[in-house]
């Protein structure tokens, strides 16, 4: 019986022991292909690396998939180019009611001048109603572009540069002497971009980071940070992010009153493309 059980262990043994291979990886790390390869194994089957070569202790049908999957990932990063496109749309809008004028005996006479903002006026004993419409239409749209390779860090700014007084205060001998002077920081949104090629796809690791001033603290500014992955195709334009904002605005007075809105829309988009 104990022969038996040693026949079986020997066998199973030399089957894995046939199927442990060293295999050296060219161009990608140990990180990018135990994560892609581990999951053809099957229980009892190990898959470990160093120096930048992959242990495989594996069964001979698993080890040829190992091996196929292995030569389509272990390739040279290509080189990607990112393109960056940032754009606004904004709409103003702004009525005006003003009432002016003497008191005079007349009639009532209605006239619009010909510009480009409809001016309307309503004239009766010599008291003019005054009405005025106004609106304004924007677009803005800025392209930027940055060459990565494949599993590369791209950093793309999207924002300006600020003056910003800095103050300080130094105690000495003769008292207390205070310097300004004036640096410059970066404002607005940028982001990080890891892209990761997935065939004809392209994965793309996005950390955007948004700065402001912060008025309630001299010289100081708020700082937000988050992080999301998208997916989408080689050479197509995928938006990452955007803003929709609406503001309204009234104002009275004794003899007029005035109202307001703005409309104002931004994006981010995105288009990866390989070289």
């Amino acid at each position: 019986m104990m022969r038996y059980w040693l026949i079986a262990y020997l066998s199973i043994n030399c089957a894995y022991a046939d199927g442990m291979v060293m295999l050296p990886l060219q161009y990608r790390t140990l990180d990018e292909v135990l994560p892609v390869l581990q999951p053809l194994l099957s229980a009892g089957e190990t898959l470990t690396g160093m120096n930048d070569q992959l242990i495989v202790r594996a069964s001979a049908s698993h080890l040829a998939d190992i091996k196929a999957v292995l030569a389509r990932i272990d390739t040279a990063p290509r080189q990607l180019v990112i393109y960056v496109r940032q754009n606004m749309n904004q709409q103003q809008q702004r009525n005006d009611l003003n009432i002016n004028g003497r008191a005079s005996v007349g009639g009532v006479a209605v006239s619009v001048p010909n510009n480009q903002r409809p001016n309307a006026r309503l004239s009766h004993d010599g008291i003019n109603l005054d009405v005025q419409n106004s609106q304004r239409d924007s677009v803005e749209q800025a392209d930027q572009m940055v060459r990565v390779m494949d599993g590369g860090v791209a950093h793309i700014n999207a924002g300006v540069s600020v003056p910003v007084p800095i103050r300080q205060v130094v105690y000495g001998a003769n008292g207390a002497v205070i310097s300004t002077s004036t640096v410059y920081q970066d404002f607005g949104s940028s982001f990080y971009v890891t892209p990761h090629l997935i065939g004809e796809r392209v994965s793309l690791d996005i950390s955007p980071q948004q700065t402001s001033l912060q008025t309630s603290q001299y010289g100081s500014r708020n700082v937000q940070r988050l992080s999301t992955s998208v997916q989408t195709k080689l050479g197509v334009w995928t938006q990452i992010g955007g803003t929709d904002t609406n503001n309204t605005q009234n104002a009275a007075q004794l003899l007029g009153q005035s109202a307001g809105t703005q409309q104002s829309q931004q994006g981010v988009w995105l288009k990866v493309v390989a070289e």
